[in-house]
């Protein structure tokens, strides 16, 4: 029934989802002023409020459109018409000049592809192929990253989800039917569990006198290693709240000069180390341990009475151990945001694990670690640490925080179950991003900020929004897209109505900075956020030996493991699809260049210039490809793409454990992406991860792990209708006192987990 509403309301161009706010669907998104594609749309949805059953008529129609609409050789690629319209402001107009519809079409291949599927399930292996095609298809005309996947913002009646879940299946099947006959399992552990938990006199530790033999500095000098700018000045910025017996004078290596002026942090070490970092980073392979050691060797250790390490870890663990060889071990705190081995020389992983070993087998250990997130918690976690029993805070140590912490569940037991990547536990303390000393202030509050992303999405969602608001010339609020390298100032950001967000990754210290200033929050619905996390981020795209286990280390058993065994998606592509894809790369730069010649301003045609150079790179790795010379090394416009090396210290768990013991999580946290994902394929799996299956299930499950789907108040999205809805009709004064009264026991539970540390590293 809801189904049917649906349809009928959208043909009539409003969107029923966003309630009682009305918002009328451009024809550009639905094709109703024309013709042959409103009659298919009606059809369409007449189908779909029976469940998509097959229907002759409804067949010849979308393979008549298939056909008709199909790309001639020279032509432009299919969805470029559509982007310029959505991208080209006043000066493009609808209907296109061919009359062609990117989401009819879609929905034309979707439905040839449903027929074609039952006539394979009645033994057409011919059909089912060709049924294949036609879904496979609908990626590549959605644009890069399928940025231009505007179906759930259209009338037509499907989803994304609906079309990669049916890919390489003999049953057809709904993004709905499948998530009722597959529902997302149950977190397995208490999330509270994977928390930081403050030993059982933590109240005596930080409130108790001074012994005289506990002398510390006024001032204490910290290296802080690191290549992301936030991440690192969070721990330093908390360790100041968390106490007042000394002030932290903290000397940045590894950042970026921009980040003085941004964030104030020009207290900077060598240069050449953020060269180091920023290379190896680009070309892993050619920067090994010992080459990377020797560089490393201009930090002045011998200045510092702590080691505060971000990532990547490989990097702190070579300092540490130079501080010890120069007879001055330097106590270790690390706070890390992105996969354990990300950084690590991939030919020295057994050199990485060596050195991790003897980090935690010194008596008592001199590190402390934590996570800002609970997904990489249990990819990789850390030990218990030293004891706390005997030691005593300095005077000073702010207390009044503790008044809160009473009121926060904490568990006073240790979990030290086994883990997956090395049998120790690493836990999770929030983020707070309070250097920013700012709180929400409405002022600007007919304005929405939009943080900028480096997805594609968010350029042609920028442009969709513009669309979608031109029929709504007296809607009350402004959408204000950060553009480029623009940034904008803590103190402004908090100035208006709310802030939305197309997070890459599982945790973004932004995110952080944000909430913590009780700014509303606009974020994607968790079915938008699948086709979001995993195009970019670590934990889905990450190179073969991130995944790599601790030597005599056996991961714990999980339910779905066996299901990596059966994968078909390893290997480097076949020479005919390197073939094609450079034709369309090669006839992309061509309709680029020629974009060129009429660009109205200079900042465009160098844009244009740009993307243009980034085509003809990935044209040549195309060609490599169908050359069949994948042994060798190349590039794309993505960076370096590595061969398949051996030895590189990734061996994988072994498929036949026993089933037994305590059950762990049913996949595991590497599950959501192939093994040889930096294979020639990096970043290039399309929506692989989107599939039917064990991976896709395992994405699902991981998802509410993450802050964006747990922390209150968060205002969800699953469409543009959905949005210009939700960002004028929003509780914003419910919505901050929740988003506070979290803040207040967040900041409680990780100040005590900073003064706690601080107790250990520096006694």
């Amino acid at each position: 029934m809801l189904l049917a509403i649906l349809a009928i309301v959208l043909v009539e161009g409003v969107d029923p989802r966003s309630g009682r706010c009305s918002v009328p669907i451009p024809n550009a998104f639905s094709c109703k002023d024309l013709d042959v594609w409103r009659t298919f749309l009606e059809l369409f949805q007449a189908n779909a409020q029976q469940g998509f059953p097959v229907d002759g008529e409804l067949f010849d129609i979308a393979d008549w459109l298939v056909v008709q609409f199909q790309t001639k050789p020279f032509e432009a690629h299919p969805p470029e018409g559509f982007f310029n319209y959505l991208c080209g402001g006043s000066d493009e107009k609808w209907p296109l000049p061919n009359q062609f519809c990117l989401m009819g079409y879609v929905a034309a291949l979707f439905v040839r592809a449903r027929h074609l599927m039952a006539m394979g399930a009645a033994g057409d292996a011919d059909a089912m192929t060709s049924a294949n095609a036609d879904l496979s298809y609908i990626e590549p005309i959605l644009g890069k990253e399928i940025s231009l996947d505007y179906l759930d913002s259209s009338p037509w009646p499907i989803s994304i989800l609906d079309v990669f879940l049916n890919i390489n299946q003999t049953e057809f099947m709904t993004y709905e039917q499948y998530a009722a006959k597959h529902p997302v399992r149950a977190h397995a552990v208490p999330l509270e569990s994977i928390h930081w938990q403050p030993p059982g006199d933590i109240v005596q530790r930080l409130s108790g006198a001074v012994p005289a033999e506990m002398a510390v500095p006024a001032e204490i000098a910290v290296a802080v290693f690191g290549t992301h700018a936030t991440l690192s000045l969070e721990p330093v910025d908390m360790l100041g709240r968390a106490q007042r017996r000394f002030k932290i004078k903290a000397t940045f290596f590894g950042i970026e000069p921009r980040w003085c002026e941004l964030l104030g942090l020009c207290d900077l070490g060598a240069s050449e180390v953020t060269q180091l970092l920023r290379k190896a980073e680009e070309d892993p392979f050619a920067y090994p341990w010992e080459m990377m050691s020797q560089h490393l060797t201009q930090v002045p250790l011998a200045r510092y009475a702590l080691l505060l390490c971000t990532e990547p870890v490989a990097g702190c663990l070579m300092l540490r151990r130079l501080s010890l060889q120069m007879g001055q071990p330097l106590p270790m705190l690390g706070y890390f945001g992105v996969a354990l081995l990300n950084g690590c020389p991939p030919q020295d992983v057994p050199t990485f694990w060596q050195h991790w070993g003897e980090l935690f087998a010194e008596s008592p250990s001199r590190a402390v670690l934590a996570t800002n997130n609970l997904i990489l918690s249990e990819q990789r976690l850390g030990p218990r640490g030293p004891s706390s029993r005997g030691l005593h805070p300095p005077p000073g140590f702010r207390l009044w925080w503790w008044k809160e912490a009473q009121h926060a569940t904490f568990r006073m037991n240790w979990n030290d179950g086994i883990f997956y990547q090395t049998g120790r536990r690493l836990p999770y303390v929030r983020a707070q991003g309070l250097y920013t000393e700012v709180v929400y202030s409405p002022q600007l509050v007919d304005q929405i900020l939009f943080w900028r992303s480096p997805l594609f999405a968010y350029a042609t969602l920028r442009c969709a929004i513009a669309r979608f608001l031109e029929g709504l010339p007296q809607y009350p609020l402004n959408f204000y897209f950060l553009q480029g390298s623009e940034s904008v100032p803590y103190k402004k950001a908090v100035s208006f109505r709310a802030a939305a967000l197309l997070p890459q990754d599982h945790a973004l210290m932004s995110f952080y900075e944000l909430y913590s200033a009780n700014l509303p929050l606009l974020l994607p619905s968790a079915e938008w956020m699948y086709r979001l996390l995993y195009m970019r981020g670590q934990l889905s795209v990450g190179e073969r030996w991130y995944q790599a286990i601790m030597p005599n280390h056996e991961p714990p058993f999980c339910e779905f493991e066996d299901a990596e065994s059966g994968a078909a998606e390893s290997g480097a592509p076949t020479p005919q699809w390197g073939l094609s894809a450079a034709k369309a790369a090669r006839s992309a730069a061509v309709q680029t260049l020629r974009r060129i010649v009429t660009a109205p301003d200079l900042a465009t045609a160098q844009s244009m210039a740009e993307a243009t150079l980034g085509l003809m790179e990935d044209q040549k790795y195309f060609l490599m490809v169908a050359a069949n010379e994948t042994d060798q090394d190349s590039a794309t416009s993505m960076g370096v793409v590595r061969r398949a090396h051996h030895g590189d210290g990734s061996a994988q768990p072994s498929m036949s454990r026993v089933k037994g013991g305590q059950p762990w999580h049913p996949y595991t946290p590497f599950q959501m992406s192939t093994r040889d994902s930096n294979d020639w394929t990096r970043m290039r799996k399309g929506g692989w991860w989107l599939r039917r299956g064990f991976r896709f299930d395992a994405m699902r499950y991981w998802h509410q792990f993450s802050d964006f789907a747990r922390f209150p108040g968060l205002q969800y999205f699953a469409n543009i209708p959905e949005l210009l809805c939700r960002a004028q009709s929003m509780d914003i004064p419910s919505i901050t006192q929740a988003m506070q009264s979290h803040n207040q026991a967040t900041f409680a539970h990780s100040a005590a987990f900073w003064g706690n540390a601080a107790l250990d590293l520096l006694r």
